[in-house]
């Protein structure tokens, strides 16, 4: 007879050799108390087993083995012996560290067979991939946690609350973000019951950047706040109704420019409590219109009346979400709305240092002119232009430089306010490297113009019409100046404008005339050395004054030679050379002197 569950032999009454029984039950305790098996993966008996040691065969069984699957396999005696295990059954597999059971039909993780753990109670510690100590009672060492709601089916309601409670308001509950175990940032309830947003640059000091209050709600900001999402649209070339351009969704910063004074009538995206600043960013005056049809409602503006933005001038706006309408919290007030910061459309940029301006054929006029290169310089000097004459110049001057190549757009002058001056310049060495070039167009216009301003290092020309400079009413200075071939006149001068060489300059091309000058303007170019290179030929007159206008050329060297008449002064013009003599100017035919016209 043998014993119900391991099935040790019982010693019979009256039995011979009791030992033998005795032994063998002793043997299979021996293999089966307590059991532990090296492995649980040869299907083969190993080489050289030791004295005791246990496997689980792995089917399929062979050699020894055979047959064998998932039993206990006992080497003792030299030889083996096997036992087939009952459902139930614990093993530890030493070469694992894994303790087994045996479900009837395999061998499998001891917890799995039992159907998990359902509670853990009063654990004193739990180290989850790493080691629990002292001052952390649960640790878990992983790249990735989640935290998933029981849902309906499953006996719960969908919801995930996660709950932590401290003992009372001076203590601190919070979520503690570190580098390299130093804190960085931190938030909870520190210290009191209002939430907090902390961040430390070191884990040592601490910034207490925001907070909002348990009782209000209100949001507190200690360390400034910073609207990012900067978005520079194209330039507006149309009035715009229901503004919005590419990006606007994810923009708290608007950079506008166009191309003239143009309207605004709305913005898109507006939702509770948004806040957009627009910029102007370029040389015209944007107006925001309030309540103007144009735009949906949702999308107006709101204010007492228009609001304009000059030239470097912004606006905050906040969208009120009960009036669904744009309002402004900062910028230029509404004309006539009467005090306030800013004054009626506020003023212009005040300088207070001389500024440098960019100009290249590879920037971009949606740039700011302030650096040279790509991403920084304009790419039309005309631009500079304008965002120059945007500003109170006080005593500082503005230089706009100009990169070597080749400039289609005429150029167009404009006032400008304080007591500095614009120089526009190019390469005074060799004006030839930058090039201003239009077509059936003037290539710079200066009419009426307060201010002064100097063209330097440049080479100018026309193609089918237009005249080099145009200069009336105003007052415009050169220097290093290359004339080019030009259909109309090099310099026009008239209405009582004052042009002033103040340095050397060139002639390289032809043109109806040099100098024209009209109607009690002034030119001056005494003083100077006038290179012609080429032999240019002057289909009127190399200079010419009539209507009061005044030459003042005494002194100057004129170096190479030309085709043409020298001079006219007709009309109460006045020609001075003083004493140069009738060849003084380049040309191979004589002046004249007609209707009170002098010649000194």
């Amino acid at each position: 007879m043998t014993s119900a569950n391991l099935g040790l032999p019982f010693i019979e009454a009256a039995q011979a050799q009791k030992h033998v029984t005795h032994n063998e039950a002793l043997r299979m305790l021996d293999a089966l108390v307590m059991l532990a098996v090296l492995d649980r993966d040869l299907s083969a008996p190993p080489a050289e087993p030791a004295e005791g040691d246990r496997y689980i065969v792995k089917a399929p069984g062979s050699g020894a083995f055979a047959g064998r699957d998932d039993q206990i396999a006992h080497f003792s005696d030299g030889g083996w012996t096997f036992y087939p295990a009952r459902a139930g059954w614990i093993c530890y597999a030493v070469d694992e560290g894994a303790l087994l059971s045996w479900d009837g039909t395999s061998w499998s993780a001891a917890l799995d067979v039992l159907g998990g753990v359902s509670e853990l109670q009063e654990l004193a510690r739990l180290g989850v991939g790493t080691e629990a100590d002292a001052g952390n009672p649960f640790a878990a060492k992983l790249n990735n946690a989640l935290w998933t709601a029981r849902t309906g089916a499953e006996g719960g309601d969908g919801d995930l609350r996660y709950k932590m409670n401290k003992e009372s308001a001076g203590n601190t509950l919070s979520l503690l973000m570190q580098t390299g175990y130093s804190g960085r940032a931190e938030i909870g309830l520190t210290g009191d019951d209002d939430l907090h947003v902390k961040v430390s640059p070191d884990g040592s000091a601490w910034i207490d950047a925001l907070l909002f209050d348990r009782a209000s709600g209100a949001a507190k900001f200690n360390a400034g706040l910073f609207l990012t999402g900067d978005l520079s649209p194209a330039s507006i070339a149309a009035d715009q109704n229901d503004y919005n351009p590419s990006g606007l969704g994810g923009a708290s910063v608007l950079r506008l420019a166009s191309d003239a004074s143009r309207n605004l009538t709305g913005l898109s995206g507006g939702g509770e409590g948004r806040l957009v600043a627009l910029v102007n960013a370029g040389a015209h005056d944007i107006v925001l219109k309030s309540e103007d049809a144009g735009s949906s409602a949702g999308n107006r503006f709101s204010f007492n009346a228009d609001v304009t933005l000059l030239a470097k001038q912004a606006a905050l706006l906040w969208f009120d979400g009960v009036d669904s309408r744009w309002k402004l919290l900062a910028g230029p007030q509404p004309a006539g709305g009467g005090g306030g910061g800013g004054g009626g459309g506020g003023g212009r940029e005040l300088l207070t240092a001389s500024r440098t301006y960019y100009v290249r054929t590879d920037g971009s006029d949606a740039n700011n002119g302030l650096a040279n290169s790509s991403g920084g310089a304009f790419l039309t000097i005309q631009k500079a232009i304008d965002v120059a004459a945007a500003l109170d110049l006080s005593i500082h001057d503005v230089t706009i430089q100009v990169g070597n190549g080749t400039y289609t757009q005429p150029l167009t002058l404009k006032s400008t306010a304080g007591a500095g001056k614009v120089t526009i310049v190019g390469d005074a060495a060799a004006p030839s490297n930058v090039v201003i070039s239009t077509t059936s167009a003037s290539a710079v216009t200066q009419e009426f113009v307060r201010g002064a301003w100097k063209l330097r290092g440049l080479k100018i020309q026309t193609i089918t019409s237009g005249h080099g400079i145009v200069c009336r009413g105003s007052y415009l200075e050169i220097d290093a100046i290359d004339f080019g071939a030009i259909v109309s006149t090099q310099l026009n001068v008239a209405r009582g404008a004052t042009l002033v060489a103040v340095g050397d300059y060139t002639i390289s091309g032809a043109c109806s005339a040099h100098i024209i000058a009209d109607s009690n303007s002034s030119v001056f170019i005494n003083g100077r050395t006038i290179t012609l290179t080429g032999t240019p030929a002057f289909s009127l007159y190399f200079c010419g004054a009539q209507l009061g206008a005044i030459v003042q050329a005494g002194g100057s060297t004129f170096s190479g030679g030309a085709s043409g008449v020298r001079y006219s002064a007709i009309l109460n013009g006045v020609i001075a050379v003083s004493g140069g003599g009738a060849n003084y100017f380049p040309g191979n035919a004589g002046g004249s002197t007609v209707a009170g016209g002098q010649y000194a």
